[in-house]
């Protein structure tokens, strides 16, 4: 036979085991805030975990990719102009060169236009040029334009009404490749000035690379002063002067004037 005891507790156990866990619950909740703190006093909880979080250090800055021709140092023309015309006459493109000489009024002294295009030793160059003889004492040189299918070349002079072809069977000259490229433009256009690489823009045709320079007062390569000169040259990926402009203040005949030269790449392939 299974005896079944009962245990019967009375309200007064009930109550003595309230007040036990009661207390124990206290206990607990002061021994996890580090003890209590005095009137007027603050005391932060520490997160052990935090002493074992690693330093981030600070990224370093990128080293600048310098194109062929530009280092921190400045731009040697001479390497840029190369560079330019060896890769344009292997993706074959056209380019354009203007220079104006305008007075204080607005009135052009002097305008000249180049144009040219290469694919490989076949070429196209034309330039062509007007001025004003009271302001401008410099010469400004025939009309030229040359054609060459990298066999057989033509070139034709125009000078105060005359004209004169002269043909060839051995292709085009060094020299007028690197005019049709616009080669000896972008020399001209860069020299003497202190550019740098000021940064660089990203466009559907790549990364071009921004070159500047700026000047109160700056000589030419002929040792000329000029004054408030302005160079910006946006450089392609490939290593194309994609467009150029120079500007500059300078007296000449005793009269001032300004002097804009510009140059840009109207088509490639």
């Amino acid at each position: 036979m299974i005896r079944r005891t009962v245990i019967r507790h009375t309200s007064s156990d009930t109550r003595s085991r309230s007040h036990v866990s009661l207390a124990l619950v206290v206990l607990v909740l002061l021994a996890g805030c580090g003890g209590s703190t005095g009137a007027g006093e603050a005391q932060n909880t520490v997160n052990p975990a935090l002493d074992q979080t690693p330093t981030v250090s600070p990224t370093a800055t990128p080293t600048p990719a310098y194109p062929a021709g530009v280092d921190r140092d400045g731009v040697d023309p001479f390497r840029v102009a190369s560079v330019h015309g060896d890769a344009l006459r292997e993706q074959s493109g056209a380019v354009a060169f203007r220079r104006t000489v305008t007075t204080a009024n607005g009135t052009v002294v002097l305008a000249s236009v180049t144009v040219g295009r290469v694919d490989g030793e076949r070429l196209y160059y034309s330039q062509r040029g007007w001025r004003e003889r009271a302001v401008v004492s410099q010469p400004l040189g025939p009309n030229v334009t040359v054609w060459s299918d990298g066999e057989r070349s033509a070139v034709r002079f125009t000078s105060r009404g005359n004209i004169l072809y002269r043909y060839t069977t051995d292709g085009p000259r060094l020299f007028h490749r690197q005019a049709a490229s616009g080669q000896d433009d972008v020399y001209g256009l860069l020299t003497p000035w202190e550019l740098q690489l000021v940064g660089e823009r990203e466009t559907d045709a790549g990364t071009v690379k921004l070159l500047r320079a700026t000047a109160d007062r700056a000589r030419r390569a002929d040792g000329r002063l000029v004054e408030n000169l302005s160079v910006g040259v946006r450089l392609g990926p490939t290593g194309v002067v994609r467009a150029a402009t120079v500007e500059y203040d300078v007296t000449r005949q005793e009269t001032p004037v300004t002097v804009r030269e510009t140059f840009r790449v109207t088509a490639l392939g």
